[in-house]
This record gives structure tokens, C-alpha cells and sequence, in this order.
């Protein structure tokens, strides 16, 4: 690492602030990433601002939001900025919005007894420009106004580190040879880590009786899930073999067909080859994000980093090589390091790679010395190779469970802190990249790091991508970490904001621990179907069988035709579908309105809840009258039926008891 000199001169910079963001693993364009992500954080910032400015204006009634925008001075702050100011104030003073009935007193006075009156964040000068060193970026203006025109106010330089094509893409042999070394490994490492930390928790003796069972519970779940998963990656890399020799094909449509199979099949596994197995995409990884963070530096006075996903192993990385004395700030979401960094081990220690087939085959192994035994009968030979396979067995799995390389990570992270760099990382609960902090208890002897957890949606498929649509705890935090870097605090603009924020935190768990609810209606429900549909499923289960025995054809001394499968898996699939999407289309049309009033300071509306509130019951009352009119004796009708009813009243409940929350959340009682 080589640490700019603290004490040199810088010369005269354009910004005050830049900010960098890493993109993670996929397949993302140009810009991408930045739009992907400054959208919601200024949307959600410009919100902020204009809900803090409704608010004031209400409180000092029409009459005097008008005087002060009037009396306003012909230019206050920077000439561009003057005429945003006052079309703002316009705005805000003669919408004719503002009634201070809604407002009591002691209301009025937490209103007024900050200085803010106005204020709004915008961007201009996007670019993506096409050389190699110049990242796409983007200014943000962000001001604020005081009651006697004190403007606070400042430009950051936002840009986006694009390495999603910035290297050779690996080759099909190479790639497939390294996947099938390490997929064991990966696969039992990921089950390893939720083991390990369950456990390490159900041991905490501060933890109540009830969560160490809990805990307990899920660690042994997670152990037969690794005991199960681990030997299944042998057919797995069986099947990558041969869409590798798929790929010898010479016809240049087959080979993309084999290429396209491969990315999609060995997945996150792919970009991590790059930047653990390959020293040349690593570099090239490395260089870019190096080389953007240099052009950021040369413009901006302080610079913050926040990386996603893969992006946190490759802004790793890259300070680990050199770090800018203009950066202060670093932040991980998502960050898969410690498994990144395991992986970087596996190429300079073959044990823990001879760990994860140890798991993978012994299994297999202990499978064909007791179908010896029982064919054969007991014999010295098969007592001393099932000891060994179970010796190796239980070594591997001890291995995989244990397996722990942080230390030379907490020592780059101690050598930034020292320099004045601040590092935190945020992770959401059912992320399974991260799964959970990277310092936890087994590992927090080797170093600390700030963790922030976080309720994405609670699911192990979506939480990952669903970081940009937490406003409540990732976006608009984001945003004011920067407002405030920038020189621009507006995380308080108003007395009761950061109660606000809290309270916003909670009601997201509460909307959040109703989707889970949600899913479990729905999967309660489509086991029902199954079960009451469950006679042609099973004589095509039976006759499926039969016909890859050779004995008899499909249709034969079953009963069932393919029709008649085809049909049920049809209607039982429609049944349970249909009402799902319409109940995940009300929960997220709920949360986009709660997200809103956060922002704009106000208690949900009551149009829109009772617009929820109807599309929930039309998803109930579609289905139950198609089954009265047409097939209300079909038991699988009137088990889905029940399905829809209990969830639309389960939602359109929670909804309407969750409205009455914000009247004390949001310090609004919502009388007129």
C-alpha cells in the first residue's frame, strides 16, 4: 500500500466532495450502476428537503411563507443556485396547499424551531464518456435556506467504477477447471458460515432460553442443508463438464449457447475466478477501480467509496494497493469479502479444497461399503476403509464449519483506520452473500468493523439485489452521509426527524414481517392444492417412473392422461400464482406509499389505503365468483379461495392497523 503524503499541497479542486460507486457482480451497461443508484438516493433527498419546506410553510401559514419568499434577495448564494432557490420558494409560498389547521400548537413550535426554510438536491452534467479513465459520473447541487436567507450549500461529484467488461472473459476449460476444484469448497463453506455463526449464538449466554433453541435449531437445519448440498455438486460439475465440451463445438451459435450456460450455472463463481485464479482479469479489475478512484481524488477534496457485492473484494483490492489521503469514508453493502477471501486461500492451501470433496465423496463412499457389507458380508477390508471414510468425513465437515480468514483483513482494515479512514459495512438479514457481519463472535478477536443490519424484504432470492429500494435504511441514510460530508447537514432539519427516522426504521420490520407472513399463506396454500390435487400427480409421478424403468408407456395402468397432468399443475400453478402476485402488488403499492410519507413528513393517506384495501378484496372476489359460477364444488377451488380471502384480510388488516401508527410516528394527529 502507498499512502498519498498527507502533507503535500493540493492544488485548487473543483469539488468539495466525490463519491465512488463499485458495482457488484453482473452484467451491468455504462452507467448502469449510477443510475441504479444516485436515482433513488436524490429522489429521496430532493423528498427530504421539499417535505421539511411543506411542513415549515405550514406552520407559518400562507400569509408569511409568502412575505419571505417575496422579501427574498435578488441573489443569494451562487448565481445558479439563486434562481433554484426562489422557484422553489415560489413554489412552496402560493401552491396553495398549506392550511394550519393541521398543525397543533406544540406541533407548530417543533416545526419552527430549526432555521430551515427551504432547500432541494438536483443533478446536471451526467456523462458517460467512453475513455478508459473517465468513470460516468455526475454532479449533485444540494442547498438549503435559512429563515433570514443563509444559504447552505455545496457540489459533489458522483461517478460509478464500470469493470463489469473491463477484462478478457475467462475460458470455458479454464473456468470450468477452477469451478470444479473449488464448488465443494464454495458450496460447503456457505453452509459452513451459517452453521458456525448459529451456533456461536445459541452459545451466548446472555441470549434468552427460547432464541439459543431457536438458534440451535437453525445451526443443525443449516448442517444437514451443507451435508445434503455438498455431494449434489458432483453432478452438478458433471453437467459443467459436458456444456464445456459443448463448447469445442465449432459453430460459433452452439458455442455462445454453451458459454451462456456456463455463466448462468457457475454464476457468482465466475467473477470470483477473475479475481482470485486469474492474476491478469485481476489486475485489469483492480486498475480500473484504481485509475477511478485517482480521477475522482484529482477533483474532489474529500472522497467517500461505497461498493456493492463483488465490488467490496475489488475496492478491497484496490486500497490495499494504494490509498488516497482525499478518501475518508468506505462503505460495503452486501460485501462477500470474507468468502472471496477464503476462496484466495484455497489457492495457496489444498487442504481446505481436499476439505470440501472430502465432504462431497465420503458419503458416497460410506454408501458403497455398506451395500459391500450387506451383498457380501462383514469383512476387515470394509470395517478399516469405513472408519477412514468416516474419520475424512467428519475432518472435512469440521473444516468447512471452522474455516476462518479475516486476519490479514482486519490488519489492512486497522493500517486505513489509522490513517483516518472510517470503514462500515451493511448487510441485510437474509442476504446470503454476506450472512451477516464480517467480524462476528468467533471472529471478533481479529478485528471490528462498524455493522449496520438491515430489512430488505426477508428473503434469501431478493435480498441481495433490494438494497436501493430500502429508503428507510439504506437509501436516504446514504444520502444524508453525504449531505453531511458535503458540508450540508440535513438529517435534522426539523425537531422531530430523527425520532422520524427511527420510528420509519421499526414500521419497515412491521411491513417487512407481514411479507413473510404473506409467503407462508401462500405456501400453506399451494401444499393444500397439491394435496387435494395430489391423485394426478401422483399417477404421473408413478407412470414417469414406470416409463423410465422401460416396463409400460406413460398412459399405461395409470389412469392419467398427459392431459389431465397437464391441466392439474396448470390450475393448481394459477391458483396459487395469480393471488400472489396480487398480494405482492398490494404490499409493494403499500410500501411505496409508506416510503413517501416518510419523506414528505405526512400520515399515509386515506385514499390510498382504501385503494389497497379494494384491490385486495377484487383479488378475493374474481376467484370466488369464478369458482361459484363454474366450479364451486372443486375442492382445489375452495382451498384457494380460502388461501386469497385469509391473505387479502391478513394485509388489508395490517394496513388498516398500521395507518393509525403514523398519526404518533410522523407527529401528526391528521385532523383537519
Amino acid at each position: 500500500m502507498t499512502p498519498t503524503n498527507p502533507n503535500a499541497t493540493p492544488a485548487a479542486k473543483l469539488h468539495r466532495l466525490g463519491v465512488l460507486f463499485v458495482h457488484g457482480i453482473g452484467e451491468q451497461l455504462r452507467g448502469e450502476t449510477l443510475r441504479a443508484v444516485v436515482d433513488p438516493v436524490v429522489k429521496s433527498l430532493d423528498l427530504w428537503l421539499h417535505g421539511a419546506a411543506r411542513c415549515r410553510a405550514e406552520a407559518v401559514g400562507t400569509d408569511a411563507a409568502q412575505a419571505w419568499a417575496a422579501a427574498m434577495p435578488d441573489r443569494i448564494g451562487s448565481l445558479a443556485t439563486s434562481a433554484r432557490i426562489r422557484e422553489q420558494a415560489l413554489e412552496m409560498a402560493w401552491s396553495g396547499e398549506w392550511s394550519t389547521a393541521r398543525l397543533s400548537a406544540a406541533q407548530k413550535a417543533a416545526v419552527l424551531a430549526g432555521p430551515f426554510w427551504s432547500g432541494g438536491a438536483t443533478l446536471s452534467d451526467a456523462v458517460a464518456p467512453e475513455d478508459a479513465d473517465g468513470p460516468p459520473h455526475s454532479v449533485l447541487h444540494l442547498h438549503t435556506v435559512g429563515e433570514h436567507y443563509d444559504v447552505h450549500e455545496g457540489t459533489a461529484l458522483l461517478a460509478e467504477c464500470w469493470w463489469a467488461r473491463s477484462f478478457v472473459p475467462a475460458g470455458p476449460w479454464a473456468l470450468t477447471g477452477w469451478t470444479f476444484r473449488v464448488l465443494p469448497l464454495a458450496v460447503g463453506m456457505h453452509f459452513g458460515d451459517i452453521v458456525r455463526r448459529h451456533f456461536s449464538q445459541a452459545a451466548d449466554a446472555p441470549v434468552g432460553r427460547l432464541r439459543r433453541a431457536w438458534h440451535a435449531a437453525a445451526a443443525l437445519l443449516a448442517l444437514v442443508a451443507l451435508l445434503i448440498a455438498v455431494p449434489l455438486t458432483l453432478p452438478i460439475q458433471g453437467l459443467l463438464m459436458a456444456i464445456a465440451l459443448l463448447a469445442l463445438v465449432p459453430i460459433s451459435a452452439v458455442r455462445d449457447l454453451a458459454r451462456s450456460l456456463q455463466s448462468s450455472m457457475v454464476g457468482a463463481l465466475g467473477d470470483s475466478y477473475l479475481l482470485v485464479a486469474s492474476p491478469v482479469s485481476r489486475a485489469m479489475i483492480v486498475g480500473r477501480c484504481t485509475r477511478n478512484l485517482e480521477w475522482l481524488c484529482d477533483r474532489c477534496d474529500t472522497v467517500l467509496l461505497v461498493a456493492h457485492s463483488q465490488g467490496c473484494a475489488v475496492s478491497y483490492l484496490a486500497l490495499t494497493s494504494s490509498l488516497p489521503a482525499e478518501l475518508r469514508e468506505v462503505t460495503w453493502i452486501g460485501s462477500g469479502l470474507r468468502k472471496l477471501e477464503v476462496l484466495r486461500s484455497a489457492e495457496r492451501d489444498d487442504t481446505i479444497v481436499t476439505a470440501g470433496w472430502m465432504v462431497a465423496t465420503m458419503p458416497f463412499v460410506l454408501w458403497s461399503q455398506i451395500t459391500a457389507i450387506q451383498e457380501n458380508g462383514l469383512s476387515w477390508g470394509n470395517v478399516i476403509v469405513t472408519l477412514l471414510a468416516v474419520g475424512f468425513y467428519l475432518y472435512g465437515i469440521v473444516r468447512l464449519v471452522l474455516i476462518l480468514r479475516v486476519g490479514a483483513t482486519a490488519a489492512w482494515f486497522q493500517s486505513w483506520q489509522t490513517l483516518g479512514v472510517r470503514l462500515s459495512e451493511i448487510y441485510a438479514t437474509h442476504d446470503p452473500v454476506p450472512h451477516g457481519p464480517l467480524f462476528d463472535q468467533t471472529t471478533a478477536r481479529h478485528g471490528e468493523l462498524p455493522s449496520q443490519p438491515v430489512n430488505n424484504q426477508a428473503s434469501w432470492v431478493s435480498d441481495h439485489t433490494a438494497y436501493w429500494r430500502n429508503t428507510e435504511q439504506v437509501v436516504l441514510p446514504l444520502g444524508l452521509r453525504i449531505a453531511a460530508a458535503l458540508g450540508v447537514p440535513v438529517d435534522r432539519l426539523l425537531a422531530s426527524d430523527s425520532d422520524l427516522l427511527a420510528r420509519a426504521t421499526r414500521r419497515r420490520t412491521h411491513r417487512v414481517q407481514a411479507l413473510v407472513l404473506l409467503r407462508a399463506i401462500t405456501l400453506l396454500g399451494g401444499i393444500g392444492l397439491i394435496w387435494l390435487e395430489a391423485d394426478p400427480f401422483v399417477h404421473a409421478g408413478r407412470a414417469l417412473m414406470a416409463w423410465a424403468a422401460g416396463t409400460i408407456g406413460f398412459d399405461a395402468g395409470t389412469g392419467t392422461g398427459v392431459s389431465q397432468v397437464l391441466w392439474a399443475c396448470m390450475r393448481t400453478a394459477a391458483w396459487v400464482v395469480l393471488p400472489w402476485l396480487a398480494l405482492v402488488t398490494a404490499w409493494r403499492g403499500w410500501e411505496a406509499h409508506e416510503q413517501r410519507c416518510v419523506l414528505l413528513r405526512r400520515p399515509p393517506s386515506s385514499f390510498i389505503e382504501f385503494a389497497l384495501v379494494a384491490v385486495l378484496v377484487a383479488a378475493a372476489a374474481v376467484p370466488a365468483g369464478r369458482a361459484a359460477a363454474v366450479a364451486w364444488g372443486d375442492p382445489g377451488a375452495g382451498a384457494a379461495i380460502a388461501v386469497i380471502l385469509v391473505g387479502s384480510i391478513f394485509v388489508a388488516v395490517m394496513y388498516v392497523l398500521s395507518a393509525q401508527v403514523p398519526h404518533r410516528a410522523f407527529g401528526f394527529d391528521g385532523r383537519k
